[in-house]
């Protein structure tokens, strides 16, 4: 029931965990559109993890509201990281020109950088909010909300990426719109991500 705060918490580390995944296309678009090399374009998207890990260590000691804010802010800033791939990603771009694919590589740091703002907190809300008789039952839903929003968003990714043309009508033209497309609507779970971690606040 999202009556009960640790229902929002799991939605909450769902929807991140649904945009997040999107980053499977990266490499390809990056190949197609910028003109990136297969070797550059996955040490590229690698940036998603690091800063994953940047935030958690600059973040992870944070206790009381602002850990609390830091779910919030990180929720924040994987979508609006997102949607600036729409902006920046989405280009005709074959002569590998830094101006649209450093804003894109930006782009990617901070999406992990949101995620990785937030998630040690989550897991420890969850772990703070049930009774000790349910701590195995509630620690073993942590990696089940992971691996759900990860087989949802690896979904949710694919539909919008093919029904917006990457195969038809493919190349260029159809990863362009593709790329727009994936991430703009992508972003949405996380707006969604936002106004629940907002309710945590006072939950």
């Amino acid at each position: 029931s999202l009556s009960r705060p640790i229902a929002r918490v799991y939605l909450t580390m769902l929807a991140m965990t649904v945009v997040l995944v999107s980053d499977v296309f990266i490499p390809y678009f990056l190949q197609v559109l910028h003109g990136v090399t297969p070797l550059v374009s996955g040490y590229l998207v690698a940036l998603v993890a690091l800063g994953w890990t940047f935030s958690a260590f600059l973040g992870g000691s944070l206790t009381g509201g602002r850990a609390q804010a830091a779910i919030v802010a990180g929720a924040l800033i994987e979508a609006a990281a997102t949607i600036s791939l729409a902006v920046f990603l989405a280009r005709d771009n074959p002569q590998a020109h830094m101006l649209f694919i450093v804003p894109a590589a930006v782009g990617m740091f901070m999406m992990g950088f949101g995620v990785g703002l937030g998630w040690a907190h989550l897991v420890a809300m969850v772990l703070t909010l049930v009774a000790d008789s349910e701590l195995d039952k509630a620690s073993a839903a942590i990696p089940t909300m992971s691996s759900l929003g990860g087989a949802f968003g690896a979904a949710f990714a694919g539909v919008i990426a093919n029904g917006a043309g990457l195969v038809d009508p493919g190349g260029v033209a159809g990863a362009l719109s593709a790329a727009y497309w994936l991430y703009l609507l992508i972003a949405l779970p996380g707006v969604l991500a936002i106004g629940v971690s907002l309710s945590l606040r006072t939950g």
